[in-house]
């Protein structure tokens, strides 16, 4: 999963997006996905949190395919696309941004849920992913 979200503008429309790279010799299947954005600076120990938008719904991909050097289509890597909300501000104290992801195995089905927190400035850079199994962000030149 990155360790940042890349932010880019298209049709006037901020999207943000995650990228998950999966390295294993297995599919993942029935994959579901959330961005939620929570900030708890307008009042300590409150967490307002509210689900961004996908870009597509419902938020669920039916594959992530299974990593092999061979795939020209890199099937393996898939970036994740969300509409920015209004307003959002990383930098704030107590704001951040938590993707999750839900996937099963291709064969035994046995499900597996990671979690990663973006929070910071730092935490969204304005670009486009490299393709394949790079994590790297190639910054906009405006």
């Amino acid at each position: 999963m990155s360790d940042q979200i890349s932010e880019e503008c298209v049709d006037g429309v901020r999207i943000l997006r995650v990228k998950v790279v999966n390295r294993t010799r297995y599919k993942l299947i029935n994959v579901k996905y959330s961005l939620n954005h929570c900030d708890s600076s307008k009042q300590p120990y409150v967490f307002d949190t509210h689900r961004v938008e996908p870009l597509k719904e419902p938020a669920t991909f039916f594959f992530v395919g299974k990593y092999s050097e061979q795939d020209n289509n890199a099937l393996y890597a898939y970036r994740f696309g969300f509409k920015c909300p209004e307003g959002l501000d990383l930098s704030k104290a107590g704001s951040s941004l938590e993707f999750s992801i839900y996937a099963e195995h291709e064969f035994s089905n046995a499900p597996v849920c990671v979690k990663k927190e973006y929070k910071g400035k730092d935490a969204i850079i304005c670009g486009r992913f490299e393709t394949r199994t790079s994590m790297v962000i190639l910054h906009d030149q405006k």
